[in-house]
């Protein structure tokens, strides 16, 4: 058996033929060599299987593992995570690109910064679907706060895309929560419990290329029934309450995750301030659940609204965590 590698880099795919190849190129041209590439394929019905085959055919790192029937997404993120061999670990998703120098830039992150569980890149998101119209990804989070609560109050109210969960992670760390479940933003949810793990650190030189088509599963998040199905196939299409899960899930955290009684404390006033944003969603949730009369769709807010909260979030964090902010 060939010794462990440093990398483990976990791919998940269903039905990738239109992008998987550049996917692939990109991970192999890495200037980072020590890795190994585990690819879990959920029973694709197009030309996935050949193409994962030719891959691995010509590249030893390359480990393709094929299921007979689709399982659903979180089962077969949980796969890639469980096969892993090396010491730190990197999602790879089917139709992303990652710059040649990213993993290395990551690693060597993690190297210069022990404390860290995390290190992650600049993300420009392909808006057209391709590299002709690139927009670089910014945000007010501070991750690599030692503060926890500020880690975990960050994530939970500006709830972006989990981009940083597509860096270079220690393996040791993931394994210590749930994983993926099969609920709306259940990534995002690891991304958080990564957070309460330890602070998270910004591989500037590294850069990722998340791509925006009409198939992406963030496009999805808008319908919760078919999110859940995405996440797990048997989970049928009965009612969902995205938000109201959001909110456990983000209280179970606190129990989860190995946190201090004050971290704990912390944490859950940062819920408090989450909870006041999304009320009226959860309360419209919860008026479905209890068979009560509602609006037709739930209440969304106003980019006024969000531009409201966004203030707040700074003017809470100069307040709660002085040292920590600019």
């Amino acid at each position: 058996m060939q010794p462990a590698p440093r990398v483990t880099i976990g791919m998940p795919v269903y039905n990738g033929e239109r992008f998987l190849r550049e996917a692939l190129d990109s991970l192999l041209a890495q200037t980072f060599t020590d890795f190994e590439l585990v690819i879990s394929d959920n029973a694709s019905e197009d030309a996935t299987g050949a193409i994962c085959t030719a891959y691995a055919g010509r590249d030893s790192r390359v480990r393709y593992l094929r299921q007979d029937i689709n399982h659903g997404a979180a089962w077969n993120h949980n796969r890639v995570v469980e096969e892993a061999r090396g010491e730190l670990f990197k999602l790879a998703c089917y139709d992303d690109v990652c710059d040649p120098a990213m993993i290395a830039a990551c690693v060597q992150a993690l190297d210069r910064h022990p404390e860290a569980v995390l290190a992650y890149p600049r993300t420009r998101m392909m808006m057209r679907g391709d590299m002709s119209t690139l927009q670089e990804y910014t945000s007010d989070m501070e991750l690599s706060s030692p503060s926890a609560a500020m880690r975990f109050g960050d994530l939970i109210d500006e709830a972006p895309p989990s981009f940083p969960l597509f860096g270079v992670v220690h393996l040791a760390a993931l394994r210590k929560t749930p994983l993926f479940e099969s609920y709306k933003a259940s990534d995002r949810v690891v991304l958080v419990r990564l957070a309460l793990a330890g602070p998270f650190v910004e591989a500037q030189e590294a850069v990722f290329y998340y791509r925006w088509h009409d198939n992406n599963a963030t496009k999805l998040v808008a319908e919760p029934a078919r999110f859940y199905q995405w996440w797990d196939p048997a989970a049928g299409s009965g009612r969902v309450f995205p938000e109201t899960r959001l909110l456990y899930e983000y209280f179970r955290s606190l129990w989860i995750m190995k946190l201090s009684l004050r971290e704990r404390r912390e944490c859950a006033r940062e819920i408090r301030f989450w909870y006041q944003f999304q009320k009226p969603s959860i309360k419209w949730e919860l008026k479905g659940l209890l068979g009560r009369r509602r609006t037709a769709e739930p209440p969304r807010s106003t980019y006024v609204e969000q531009l409201v909260r966004r203030a707040r979030r700074k003017q809470i964090k100069q307040r709660l965590y002085p040292l920590g902010t600019d």
